[in-house]
């Protein structure tokens, strides 16, 4: 009898050693290798974002896609993804194979077709414009920052400001959109400021206004990146938005007098301007945001 329990004890903690194996998550953010960092990428500036939802977002510049990911119940290192994109030149479905993959990199290896050619040539949106075919190994870091579900700057939720319009927008629509685009950089600088890693700053979130060490500022008109501005369905609709942004700075802002980082400074900035921008109402006749303000 003794013997038969030592032996239910011995298979029971083997149970438990094998159930407890710790499998590393692919969920979070994943940033592409600068150039020359690894035999492959040569996308710098991108992003990959695994959500815990089954969302994901991926930032090639200057093409936004987004959609549903899952393992591939048939191949655990395969990644499908399922692309909700209107236009989406890489495929509605398409999939990445893991060749290694650790807590803090990420090697996959993905064939992406050759972008259709546009008709409208020169005209056409910057951030439609593929660079070329991509079928080689690509590598990743995890982000030294990864965001809280509920605040997550590179979520579907937080980058509506990024999907293009298929038609023109009300000024309604433009006024959701340009407070999506505070949302993502409050959340982003929030979390920054937070954990504190050793560099910050928006390299994946090309922005109408200037964050400086002092403060936030506006900016001519045509020095805004082309990427913020092909968000919108025409320049007039980017011009619009931009007016709402500079009305802000008509508001009492207050800066504060001492903080330990810019983000720490930028946080708190925008944390104004979206109280601000959301019982303002730019819409209403009378109450319209001034573009000829946006030079």
């Amino acid at each position: 009898m003794k013997t038969r329990l030592s032996l239910l004890a011995f298979l029971g903690l083997l149970l438990l050693s094998c159930g407890s194996k710790k499998t590393t998550p692919l969920e979070g953010l994943w940033l592409f290798c600068e150039e020359g960092e690894s035999s492959g990428t040569g996308y710098p500036r991108s992003f990959l974002n695994l959500g815990k939802d089954d969302r994901y977002t991926l930032f090639i510049p200057d093409y936004f896609d987004y959609g549903y990911w899952k393992k591939d119940p048939v191949d655990s290192n395969t990644i499908l993804f399922s692309s909700k994109r209107p236009q989406a030149y890489y495929g509605a479905s398409f999939s990445m194979s893991i060749k290694a993959h650790d807590e803090q990199h990420l090697v996959v290896f993905y064939t992406l077709p050759s972008q259709v050619e546009q008709a409208a040539g020169r005209n056409s949106p910057a951030f439609d414009q593929v660079g070329s075919t991509l079928a080689r190994s690509v590598k990743l870091l995890r982000s030294p920052v990864q965001y809280p579900d509920s605040l997550d700057p590179y979520s579907y939720n937080l980058n509506h400001w990024r999907i293009r319009p298929p038609v023109p927008e009300s000024c309604r629509e433009i006024q959701f959109r340009t407070i999506n685009y505070l949302k993502h950089m409050y959340a982003l600088f929030r979390e920054q400021d937070r954990q504190q890693p050793e560099q910050y700053g928006y390299p994946y979130s090309p922005s109408p206004l200037l964050y400086g060490q002092n403060g936030i500022a506006t900016i001519n008109f045509d020095q805004i990146a082309p990427y913020w501005k092909n968000t919108f369905f025409n320049q007039d609709q980017a011009r619009q938005s931009c007016a709402m942004l500079y009305a802000l700075f008509d508001e009492p802002l207050e800066v504060p007098a001492k903080y330990k980082r810019p983000d720490e400074l930028w946080t708190k900035l925008l944390k104004q301007m979206l109280d601000y921008a959301l019982v303002k109402d730019y819409c209403r006749p009378g109450h319209e945001a001034d573009t000829s303000r946006v030079q």
